[in-house]
């Protein structure tokens, strides 16, 4: 048995820092001698031996959709409407646009978004999300699948006052920040060669809208 898998082929742009890659280099060679070992000292006929050859494969490409989907593109933002603005800003609670600009180093990965450990919306690169929550202090997390990559995930408190509209941004970087906007805390990972740094941001709004009208409305759940 041999197993020749070209990296560049199969990656299909995933990042270089996505746990996927790091399991398909590191592990190929691995697997390969491990199932050759048990087959043939646990399997002696020929026919039989076939059999558990194909079991293997379809276990083993079962696996690597499993993988993928980790870094999976997540909902389409096709026909979704880009920002447009202006804020909308509510007398009862506080507004929070949480957006993605888009990065080719994130392009398939999503992030599920959570507020107090509910589930609110998946949020694609290059997508926006607008939450209306009380006053007072929320718990927010943005996580991939387990097997998705962690670096552009993070978790913090975000205090906020009914009346004001915030926008916070998971943003990819190509130098270390040195501002005062990072909420959670500021990661960095390889890209084709390149170090890149992640982190969430809380972003001034002239600004903010001005990048979050390249990005694309994502409904959310109710809270």
């Amino acid at each position: 048995m041999h197993i020749d898998i070209e990296w560049h082929g199969l990656a299909y742009g995933l990042p270089h820092f996505c746990p996927i890659a790091i399991i398909i280099r590191q592990g190929v060679s691995s697997m390969r001698y491990c199932a050759n070992y048990l087959i043939f000292l646990c399997v002696k006929d020929r026919q039989e031996r076939v059999a558990m050859f194909r079991l293997f494969l379809s276990g083993c490409l079962i696996g690597l959709l499993g993988l993928l989907q980790g870094c999976s593109s997540g909902p389409s933002l096709d026909h979704q409407p880009y920002y447009r603005g202006p804020a909308e800003a509510s007398n009862d609670t506080a507004t929070i646009y949480a957006f993605r600009p888009f990065h080719v180093a994130a392009r398939r990965i999503t992030l599920h978004i959570k507020l107090d450990e509910q589930q609110v919306a998946e949020l694609p690169s290059g997508g926006y999300l607008q939450l209306q929550v009380p006053e007072g202090t929320h718990f927010f997390e943005a996580n991939t699948s387990p097997l998705g990559g962690s670096f552009i995930g993070d978790r913090f408190n975000l205090t906020v006052k009914k009346g004001h509209v915030y926008f916070i941004a998971g943003e990819i970087l190509e130098t270390r920040p040195s501002d005062d906007q990072t909420l959670g805390i500021v990661k960095d990972g390889l890209f084709g060669g390149e170090r890149l740094f992640f982190r969430w941001a809380m972003v001034p709004q002239a600004l903010a809208e001005e990048r979050i009208s390249f990005c694309r409305l994502v409904p959310p759940a109710p809270i």
